[in-house]
Order: structure tokens, then sequence, then C-alpha cells
């Protein structure tokens, strides 16, 4: 998740929560931010970043905030595919059929897994897949969303050392975030967003459709003041993201008014971004 609803274009806080959204409901299985879908601006409900696995299946994605390498497992007890896994590296992807499945130590964290032996590789940007041998060893804690492993193929080992990630830097963010909407500065704005935001609209196109719906609505904020920030919440699928709720003051052609937001902040690439907004 890849995370589902996906701020892309908007006027977010000015525009009274019509914000551009992209992508499904994510599923435990997802591993990434989805394609955003052409520019459309529909009101952004609150994202369902764990939805409740199926009795038979959870796949748990640890995802090392530094490096964004990951491993996705199936841990469900009565699974018929429990340890079956995929790496997911900057240089490509491993994986395989039923038969790629690590051994697990125990039904109850923390939990050894282990596996040695031939996976699926395919190279970022290429279509064609080879086999590698490869080995995977370490602890994980699907409860803390925590996981120490190494991750060894082609001669080379990769750590994937993943933990909920610090809320610290967050502070900078919101600034710059708040700074942004204040003196209705979408290019700044841009520069906080998610990255699939950026991997679909250039700063030049996000400006210009911000300032289309700028002059669609009439609205701007004039004021914003933090009321809450809730804890860093970890989903299942390895995605970390902080809820801020906001008062602001909104003006448009009816006058000024005071409304409420809630912000989310996703972790990515090592540092926070802005993600979506929910008018509350």
């Amino acid at each position: 998740m890849k995370p589902g609803p996906l701020v892309a274009v908007a006027l977010l806080f000015v525009s009274c929560g019509d914000i551009a959204r992209g992508g499904a409901t994510p599923t435990p299985s997802i591993a990434a931010p989805p394609t955003l879908a052409p520019v459309s601006f529909v009101p952004v409900s609150t994202p369902n970043l764990t939805p409740s696995p199926t009795a038979s299946s959870r796949v748990v994605t640890f995802r090392d905030p530094a490096t964004g390498n990951s491993l996705a497992i199936e841990l469900a007890a009565n699974a018929v595919d429990r340890g079956h896994f995929h790496v997911d590296l900057e240089n490509g992807v491993y994986g395989g059929g039923f038969e790629v499945r690590a051994t697990i130590s125990s039904l109850s964290p923390p939990m050894q897994v282990s596996y040695g032996g031939s996976m699926d590789y395919t190279e970022t940007g290429a279509s064609s897949t080879r086999k590698v041998t490869v080995s995977l060893r370490g602890a994980i804690d699907p409860d803390a969303h925590a996981a120490d492993v190494i991750f060894s193929a082609d001669g080379k080992s990769y750590a994937i050392a993943a933990r909920p990630p610090d809320s610290g830097p967050l502070g900078s963010v919101l600034d710059r975030m708040e700074h942004a909407l204040i003196a209705d500065d979408p290019l700044a704005l841009y520069a906080v967003t998610s990255l699939a935001v950026h991997d679909n609209y250039t700063a030049a196109q996000f400006v210009d459709a911000w300032q289309a719906q700028s002059a669609a609505t009439g609205r701007r904020i004039t004021a914003m003041r933090r009321q809450a920030i809730g804890p860093v919440v970890e989903s299942d699928q390895g995605f970390a993201t902080v809820e801020v709720r906001y008062s602001a003051d909104v003006a448009d052609q009816n006058g000024a008014r005071v409304t409420g937001y809630i912000c989310y902040l996703i972790f990515e690439s090592g540092e926070w971004r802005l993600w979506t907004t929910t008018e509350n």
C-alpha cells in the first residue's frame, strides 16, 4: 500500500477536502503506493492501512525505513503457503512459486526465519527473470512490525532492519506544509508530497492543476492550528503513517469559516511526506 488514497493535485485544506484520489483500498498483499488515476477531485475517506486479514492469510511486510528494502512473508498459522515470501530490493525483486517458503520457528513472536535455495530474480526495469541461489536468516516480530534479517544473493548480503520510524522529524515537515498552504504556494507544497505524486506529476503540472482548482473554488486558507499529532501507526503492508489534526480558517466568496482537517503523513525513502487529507 501500495497505500490507497493518495494526495495528488489538489487544494488540500483550501479546497475543503476535495483531494485527488488514486488506487483502491489497500490489501495485505500490496507492497507499494498505487499509480494515481487521472486528476479528479473527490473527498478522501480515512485510509484503511491494515485491513483485517482473513483467517487463512496474513501477509506481513517488513520494510527497512532507511533503505526501503523489504521482506513480505505469509505468517498465518493455517495458511497453506505459510512461510512463502518475496524480497524487494532497490536492484530488483526476488520471488518464486509455492516452493519458496521459509522455515518459521514458532507461531508467536519473536520468530526465527530461514531459507536456503533457489528464487526467481527480476531486475528493476527488466521483464525477464533468472534463477539465483539465495539465503534468508534472521528474526521477525509481526506484532511490533520489526525485523532483523540478512538476505544474500549473487555473493552480496542485504540487511533488512525494520522498525517503525521516528516521528521526531515530523515537525519540520509540518512547518513546511503549513507555510505552503497559508502562502498559497503549490510549488513548496509539491516538495513535501508523497513520492507517488512525484512519479505521476511534474512540479509544473501540479502547480497548473492547483491554480486551476483555486480559480474554480476561490478558497484560501488563512490560518492553521495543530490540535493533535497521533502516534506512528505501522501497517502489515510495511507502511508507517501519522495522523495530524488541524483547525483551519478558510475564506471564500461566501466569507470566512473554521473547519477541521485530518492530515496523514507517510514515511517514504527515509522521510515523512504528505499523503492525504480528509475534512472532519
